[in-house]
């Protein structure tokens, strides 16, 4: 049971993970095409692409940072990790996904078959990378603060039952050959 709801839990996370990565795709093309040229209109003179013309690209984007979000292994217990190196592996992920998309970009040449005569803004790869990358940071540690809250809330229980006599039976605090004892994990975050 508990590993059921373990792995309900990893692939709800990877699904939001994929939801946020895909916001970032949509959130970096509006900020480029609109943002952008209305505050530095001589750096940015115009607008992008529709984002139809963008939008094929987005299952490969998924697919790339799907793989590496699995790939490194995003989705196992994090209670004992230091949001710190949780952080770190979020911005390592982040950055080898953006090079592994550029790079499929740019060696299948998806720009030149997409867009009609020109090629993927670059100011939006980086707007996007950077997008993901703070969206998952900050899903990481609305998680982090989340477990932090129901944990202090006593909710986070785990039972146990222990029978017998034995090593158990001579402490102190033991009355009966069958006793239960309530526990809750309690670790510092670093």
């Amino acid at each position: 049971m508990l590993k059921e709801r373990a792995r309900l839990l990893n692939v709800s996370v990877f699904g939001i993970d994929l939801a946020l990565v895909a916001v970032a795709f949509i959130a970096a093309h509006w900020v480029r095409s609109v943002v952008l040229p209305s505050l530095a209109h001589g750096s940015f003179p115009g607008e992008l692409y529709a984002l139809r013309f963008y939008l094929p690209l987005l299952p490969v984007a998924l697919s790339v940072w799907g793989l590496l979000l699995l790939r490194f292994r995003r989705y196992r217990s994090h209670r004992t990790t230091p949001l710190l190196r949780e952080a770190w592996e979020v911005v390592q992920v982040s950055g080898a996904a953006t090079v592994t998309f550029t790079l499929l970009l740019y060696v299948l040449r998806l720009d030149e078959r997409m867009l009609p005569q020109d090629r993927v803004s670059r100011a939006w790869l980086l707007l996007f990378a950077t997008l993901a990358c703070l969206l998952l940071l900050a899903e990481k540690v609305l998680l982090r603060v989340v477990a932090r809250y129901v944990r202090s809330r006593g909710l986070n229980y785990r039972t146990l039952l222990l029978v017998g006599t034995g090593l158990l039976r001579r402490r102190r605090r033991w009355n009966s050959p069958v006793s239960t004892y309530r526990y809750r994990e309690e670790r510092r975050w670093n």
